[in-house]
């Protein structure tokens, strides 16, 4: 038979998205890598850049060969100490002995055969030139790695661990100092224990990263006993039991091992300020909780620990009991037995026998020292004592914020804005809650008219009332005469002023036939509204107005008076975006 021929297919691999120039450039050629817009930048700011991201999952032999020797030049970077005001030394680049690695190791890429390790000495040291010229503006390696490579933000740190060790009832608590010694392959720090750093820092080895590591750990001993003894002792490099007393004490200790650079990790529960018992001051719970100068709220008092209220034994037992952490209902709260006693004084002193005005409630949730001056005492309370409103008092609270919509009086002839019914709302919840109120619209937004309107709300819906106290200045008398005869011709003005004579019975607004009722169809242009007068109203609200008199009843010299002639000035454009007001 004869032979068969045999028959040889050959491929060519990718050469891959990076490549090298004859210069010794590290190029990016592909617009979809993560790092390309850094690429586009400078050769260093790619690199950093591809180093400071988790390694693509489809990305090719080049990218990944590329992110290793970023991630060896920031993983050195880690490990060098802030130098203060002075820029810090870099490091060096790797010995002989990695660049003959990085060179015989490289995979196939556009100029891979211009690699030597010459090449890599210069790449080195322009990324050093560039990662110390962002180092002198950014005033740190710290806030460098944060903006440029944030996943390496903690490599190099130390970090302090408390964890619950519940097989232990006598040491229920278990702490370890670990560092930060690089990022995994998927972009997670790779935690070891401290003890470990001496192993591969100590000697000759790496003097200035075991200094790294160290100089937190020295200054935090500083300010904490136990720190010191931990340093002193050489147990800081090595996993302890501990009892609750033991934890207590270095949890209280927290801010001052961050402030000196440390990192924390505590269990969930502790939440850096821990659970404790508080004294809670419930105001304003009972069904019939008023507002106002003269009103009375209720007022308890109870201890809670995360929301949930103790009864009066759970108290007795934790104030006779010991301070630091304390086993209570299966998990594990702070307690001061000073500090809690003395917050339960300071809320027993205050005379709730009847109530407490609305006015003291009110300074209560604020937070606010009943002499505006024992600021600093209050504060030292508020960290064991809160005041919260009540049901009744919080749902007031809230109604102030959202009132009840409404639709506008229909004797109103005028159609609002819609940021003009929710000030008329406003209005008229506040009035009805017996609180002041202050309308602070810009200039021509509308305020007349929503008081006007609040006005004609307090006429339909409490006939019975007595009068409504309205005062203005009195250049603005006739101007509040129009704006009442246009927009509010049922009510009856009673004008207190002697300008206008001496009168003795009030009198029915007319409506001006000349201005018809506003719709959001029949507005004039904005340009031909007179601005609205924005000067304060001192009161509005003692009572309703009543309902009109009959046809002829009583006579009056203060009907209203026709305006003028004369045109109304132009209204200057308004400040803010808000279109003018339809009544206008």
């Amino acid at each position: 038979m004869p032979a068969t021929a045999a028959t040889v297919s050959l491929s060519v691999a990718p050469l891959g998205s990076f490549g090298f120039t004859p210069g010794g450039v590290v190029v990016c050629e592909n617009p979809l890598c993560g790092a390309w817009r850094a690429f586009t930048e400078s050769e260093p700011a790619g690199l950093i850049a591809l180093g400071g991201q988790a390694a693509e999952a489809d990305a090719d032999a080049a990218c990944q060969f590329w992110k290793s020797v970023a991630d060896h030049f920031i993983r050195n970077l880690c490990q060098v100490p802030e130098g203060g005001d002075e820029i810090p030394d870099l490091p060096p680049p790797p010995d002989a002995a990695t660049l003959a690695t990085w060179t015989l190791n490289a995979p196939p890429m556009r100029g891979a055969e211009y690699l030597s390790p010459d090449m890599f000495r210069a790449l080195w040291k322009r990324l050093a030139d560039w990662t110390a010229a962002r180092i002198a503006s950014e005033k740190s390696i710290a806030a460098f790695l944060q903006r440029h490579a944030p996943a390496w933000s903690r490599v190099g740190r130390v970090t302090l661990h408390l964890a619950e060790n519940k097989n232990d009832p006598d040491c229920p608590f278990a702490f370890m100092a670990s560092y930060a010694s690089g990022l995994s392959q998927s972009g997670r720090l790779t935690q070891l224990p401290l003890g470990k750093a001496l192993q591969e820092f100590s000697g000759t080895k790496n003097k200035p990263a075991l200094l790294k590591l160290l100089t937190p750990l020295h200054a935090a001993a500083k300010a904490c006993p136990l720190m010191t003894s931990l340093v002193d002792s050489g147990d800081v490099f090595h996993p302890l039991a501990w009892t609750p007393q033991e934890a207590y004490e270095f949890l209280r200790h927290i801010p001052a091992y961050e402030d000196a650079g440390l990192l924390v990790r505590l269990p969930n529960w502790w939440q850096k300020r821990g659970k404790r018992p508080q004294v809670a001051a419930t105001i304003g719970e009972k069904n019939g909780t008023s507002c106002g100068l003269d009103a009375m709220l209720d007022f308890r008092l109870d201890v809670v620990v995360d929301g949930h209220k103790l009864s009066a034994r759970e108290i007795q037992e934790l104030l006779l009991g010991g301070d630091g952490l304390v086993l209570f209902r299966g998990q594990w709260i702070e307690v001061d037995r000073a500090k809690l006693q003395q917050a339960l004084d300071h809320w027993q002193s205050i005379d709730v026998s009847d109530g407490i005005s609305f006015i003291e409630g009110m300074r209560l949730l604020a937070g606010a020292p009943a002499n505006l001056k024992d600021a600093d005492e209050l504060e030292e309370h508020r960290e064991w004592a809160f005041a919260q409103a009540g049901t009744q008092l919080a749902e007031t609270l809230r109604r102030l914020t959202t009132p009840d919509a409404a639709a506008p009086p229909p004797t109103l002839r005028a159609t609002l804005r819609p940021y003009q019914e929710r000030g008329l709302d406003w209005l008229w919840f506040c009035a009805r809650a017996g609180l002041g109120a202050c309308l602070a619209d810009d200039m021509g937004l509308g305020k007349t008219i929503q008081v006007l309107a609040a006005l004609l709300r307090k006429q339909q819906e409490m006939p019975g009332s007595p009068p409504s106290l309205l005062v203005v200045p009195a250049s603005l008398i006739g101007h509040w005469q129009r704006e009442a005869a246009n927009f509010a011709p049922t009510l009856r003005l009673h004008i207190a002023h002697r300008s206008v004579g001496d009168t003795t019975a009030p009198t029915t607004a007319q409506p001006s036939p000349t201005v018809p009722r506003a719709t959001p169809s029949r507005l004039p242009p904005p340009n031909s509204l007179p601005p609205t007068s924005s000067s304060p109203l001192t009161a509005w609200w003692p009572a309703s107005t009543g309902p009109p008199p009959p046809a002829g009843a009583g006579s009056s010299s203060m009907k209203p008076r026709r305006s003028k002639t004369t045109p109304p000035a132009r209204a200057k454009p308004c400040a803010n975006s808000r279109p003018m007001p339809a009544w206008s």
